[in-house]
């Protein structure tokens, strides 16, 4: 039986300018229209006010919900290239049903501290910063505390690292040392946090033998590999001429259980890194578009691990993620970022 989601959005205080991509889908079939947002090309798509927004899903059984009315109109292992299982908040006991609020930040581009808009839209203030964005997780973070515990999981998607002095002169270190401290759940890096080239990379998402990542922002990526490694008992991935299945960098989905929910989410990095910042700063790595990946993932999360809902995290083009939703049935929601 489908999921049914009882879908609301909303953008936060004023904290910057965001587009980003929401998709509700049918497990059955594909998309579903009307999913509390108009529609275009049959996938619910926000043009958000702010840097970061929040949507709250309670999982039920079938269908989408009528905003106006709330009634319903990785690998198994540890390793990279497999799954994180996180312990979450609570039991669970059958199928799940409860509330989960998803607080999305994405393309935030070295913004440490607050800047002037310089856009049409500006009100004459200074706005963004991570100061401004800690303070409203936070704030969501207390709205969606039952019984003292919170229902709420923080996706960062990408394009973190790059984009001020700051973090150019640091390697993206000064923005890492306040991300830090917001605690992230799941992130997938995006096509300019591979600049600093791929040993940072590494250490910074993945980190090196011997050595926690630099982001504790449990970075996942189920469409990155390694070119020149190969990991046989890789699932749900891509393999050269003679059938050596490639290494991922890193894992590829990780499950949540926020109170009797069970969640499933896959990370997807962009595609096009090579294109966008140059082979230097991308050597030993390889990306695919997710085609191979998401349905053999979403196969897996719903068949095996059983969880009640699929939280796509994506720094994909938004027209990929699109396609990518209207081919493939079983994701839930689409968090998506590069489109600015």
């Amino acid at each position: 039986m489908p999921t049914r989601l009882e879908f609301r959005s909303l953008c936060t205080k004023k904290i910057g300018s965001y587009h980003g991509l929401l998709a509700c889908l049918d497990q059955d079939e594909q998309l579903l229209k009307g999913c509390a947002m108009p529609t275009k090309n049959r996938v619910s798509t926000l043009s958000m006010c702010a840097v970061l927004c929040v949507a709250a899903f309670t999982v039920i059984g079938a269908g989408c919900v009528d905003p106006a009315s709330k009634t319903a109109a990785g690998d198994p292992g540890s390793g990279a290239g497999g799954a994180s299982d996180i312990e979450g908040i609570g039991g669970r006991s059958g199928p799940g049903t409860g509330q989960v609020t998803l607080i999305h930040i994405g393309d935030i581009h070295g913004h440490l501290v607050p800047r002037a808009n310089v856009r049409s839209d500006s009100t004459g203030s200074m706005e963004g910063g991570l100061a401004r964005m800690y303070t409203v997780v936070n704030e969501i973070r207390r709205d969606a505390t039952e019984d003292g515990v919170s229902r709420a999981v923080v996706v960062n998607t990408g394009d973190t690292l790059q984009g001020s002095g700051e973090a150019l002169f640091t390697r993206g270190q000064a923005m890492i040392d306040v991300i830090n401290l917001f605690g992230i759940d799941a992130d997938t890096p995006g096509n300019w946090d591979f600049l600093y080239g791929p040993d940072r990379f590494i250490e910074t998402f993945a980190g090196k033998i011997g050595t926690l990542p630099a982001a504790n922002w449990n970075a996942l990526a189920a469409n990155l590999y390694y070119t020149d490694q190969f990991d046989p008992t890789a699932v749900c991935g891509i393999a050269d001429a003679a059938g050596n299945k490639f290494r991922r960098v890193l894992p590829t989905y990780q499950i949540r259980r926020i109170g009797n929910v069970k969640v499933g989410i896959i990370g997807f990095t962009t595609a096009r890194a090579i294109a966008a910042i140059g082979p230097k700063v991308t050597a030993g790595f390889q990306f695919t578009d997710g085609n191979v990946e998401l349905p053999c993932y979403v196969d897996v999360l719903r068949n095996q691990d059983k969880v009640d809902l699929v939280v796509m995290i994506s720094e994909l083009e938004m027209s990929r993620d699109i396609k990518l939703a209207e081919t493939y049935a079983g994701v839930d929601v689409i968090l998506n970022s590069d489109m600015h």
